[in-house]
């Protein structure tokens, strides 16, 4: 078969043209289709795994907060107080502090970083009110609260590694 049969019925058939533009734009149209999913299901995948790394970061955070507050328990107690500890766990606490919430990527990280921010606050309060209370029944009292504290840090880190497994 040579071209000039191929342009010979090309030229005795002039509604072809209109055919091949339908064609190609139909074409161009699924193409199109075609890469704006890619591109979605990209943005997806990069959102998702902004948010595994996000919480992998809370994550450590808490523990370390919730290992803080279990260190301020173990080497304080009523009767005395450990400084270092309690600048470890004020640590912690500006550590949660400086975490803007509205870059948080949903509600339930969001809750969670406001339980270990209020818990660390409570804790410390707690180990401050311990030193200034005369009554000893008082004093230990708001000293096994601190322990308490260490509990509740520990089950929003856990929380938040049962949110990254569902990511």
């Amino acid at each position: 078969m040579n071209w000039e049969c191929v342009f010979y019925w090309i030229e005795h058939h002039p509604g072809l043209a209109s055919w091949v533009q339908a064609i190609g734009s139909v074409a161009a149209i699924l193409v199109a289709i075609y890469l704006a999913r890619g591109e979605s299901r990209r943005a997806k995948k990069d959102r998702k795994e902004h948010e595994r790394v996000v919480i992998s970061g809370l994550i450590s955070m808490a523990d370390n907060a919730a290992l803080a507050v279990e260190r301020l328990h173990a080497k304080a107690s009523p009767n005395s107080r450990s400084a270092e500890d309690v600048a470890y766990v004020e640590s912690s606490l500006a550590s949660f502090m400086s975490i803007d919430l509205l870059t948080l990527p949903n509600e339930k990280i969001l809750n969670e970083v406001l339980k270990v921010r209020s818990t660390l606050e409570v804790a410390l309060q707690k180990e401050s009110l311990c030193h200034g209370l005369l009554d000893q029944e008082s004093a230990k009292k708001e000293h096994a609260f601190i322990k308490e504290a260490s509990k509740l840090i520990y089950a929003s880190s856990f929380n938040l590694q049962a949110l990254r497994a569902r990511v």
